[in-house]
């Protein structure tokens, strides 16, 4: 691609408790234009705001069996905390260009990086804010 992109994903953000309807219904027919379509991948954004909302992001869950990438934005210190250490998610979101609702610790930072398949953490504060709205 002309901006050095290999690939994009298209977000669908929630928040509050999940149901059928938050099923990915987002086409990628746009990624299939020739000469060289990029890669593209759809992205579910959880705002977590409670510890029984971080338990419902596991890998049984079927409606996140829908998205190619799940990315959670903890909302307070416990849902930071239990996406470091238990959920099975690919993207911890963290919107640097407001006031941080937790405070980063350095154990948990690493405890995400090692937990996290995808990229750990992706630090918004330079794009466009409808990327992570909650």
């Amino acid at each position: 691609m002309e901006l050095g992109y290999i690939g994009i994903a298209y977000n669908g953000p929630i928040k509050g408790v999940m149901s059928d309807n938050d099923r990915c219904s987002i086409s990628l027919l746009l990624c299939q234009s020739p000469p060289r379509p990029p890669q593209c991948s759809t992205r579910l954004t959880v705002c977590v705001e409670n510890h029984s909302q971080a338990l419902a992001l596991n890998s049984g869950n079927p409606i996140l069996k829908t998205y190619d990438l799940v990315a959670v934005k903890p909302l307070d210190q416990n849902a930071l905390d239990d996406a470091c250490d238990k959920s099975e998610i690919d993207i911890i979101a963290i919107d640097f260009s407001e006031r941080l609702p937790f405070r980063l610790k350095q154990t948990k930072v690493k405890a995400a990086i090692e937990v996290c398949f995808f990229n750990g953490f992706h630090f918004i504060g330079f794009v466009d804010k409808k990327f992570l709205e909650c």
